[in-house]
């Protein structure tokens, strides 16, 4: 029988991320997994990956990816005033000349967003365009609560959308002409390896057990995990809690970790996969 034991927090990077990653601790030693080793070819699965990379790259690409982010705003209570002149309660000057939109910049005003009891309206200034689905709007309720197929509304290059977060109200902004999208060079990537093709066992949490996990903006979220996947690599055995991304997804689960690569090599809020639910077998 193996030793049980635990990671501890320590290497370069760690310690910056703990209060990013408080748990998806279950990242410790288990007894053993008994999933399958089956052979890869290591073409095919250079493939798949490249696959994967080259979807990735094409989303970030969007007009509407996340390269076009440049904006996280929240709400006041009451009329929260928005558009390119500073003096708005939320102002964003967009580009200094004229672009294949043809303005001149963004407008002073674009409109306002009203906060009453949790609930939010857009009202456009008069003059301005923004659109809805391609539609020309004034005035337009907005689900903060929608995470699945939101209400986005646009003005020339710019989209915007209500999310909430932790009680709190919040307006996220997309330039589809951010100097970071434009720019964007790619993405490093390691050399592709069957080494981190793992095969993992799932053992099912009954009852589910609810575990906590932190977002980029420091708020914690309990989410319910229904099961541990199991696997081993590099000579030990891991097992890291899954939980369903969004939550009602029937088919994968999502998980997190950290590495001491986190926040040098590759992004510092960590590692992020969906992982196929698992068989009738128990294993993924």
């Amino acid at each position: 029988m193996r030793p049980v034991q635990s990671l501890s927090a320590s290497g370069k990077s760690w310690s910056a991320l703990l209060a990013l990653l408080a748990h998806f601790g279950s990242l410790s030693l288990a007894m053993g997994c008994d999933a399958p080793r089956a052979t890869v070819d290591p073409k095919a699965h250079r493939s798949e990956v490249d696959r994967w990379h080259r979807a990735r790259i094409a989303e970030l690409e969007r007009e509407d990816g996340w390269l076009t982010l440049v904006g996280l705003y929240w709400l006041s209570e009451g009329v929260n005033t928005f558009g390119g002149d500073p003096s708005n309660d939320f102002s964003y000057p967009g580009r200094a000349k004229p672009d294949a939109y043809g303005d001149s910049g963004i407008p002073q005003r674009i409109g306002s967003f009203i906060l009453q009891d949790g609930s939010v309206r857009f009202e456009a200034e008069p003059g301005v365009g923004v659109f809805l689905a391609g539609l020309h709007v004034t005035s337009v309720a907005l689900d903060p609560a929608e995470v699945i197929d939101p209400t986005v509304l646009q003005w020339g290059p710019l989209r915007w959308m209500a999310i909430r977060r932790d009680g709190r109200v919040a307006i996220r902004l997309k330039d589809a002409q951010s100097p970071v999208r434009a720019g964007f060079p790619g993405l490093d990537r390691y050399p592709v390896s069957t080494e981190w093709r793992l095969h993992a066992s799932f053992e099912r949490h009954d009852p589910p057990r609810i575990i906590q996990v932190p977002n980029i903006m420091g708020y914690v979220s309990e989410l319910e995990s229904p099961g541990t996947a199991v696997f081993d690599v590099a000579g030990g055995t891991y097992g890291l809690d899954l939980w369903r991304e969004p939550a009602d997804d029937p088919v994968n689960f999502f998980t997190a970790f950290a590495d001491e690569t986190n926040g040098t090599e590759t992004y510092g809020g960590g590692r992020f996969i969906w992982i196929d639910a698992p068989d009738e077998k128990g294993h993924t």
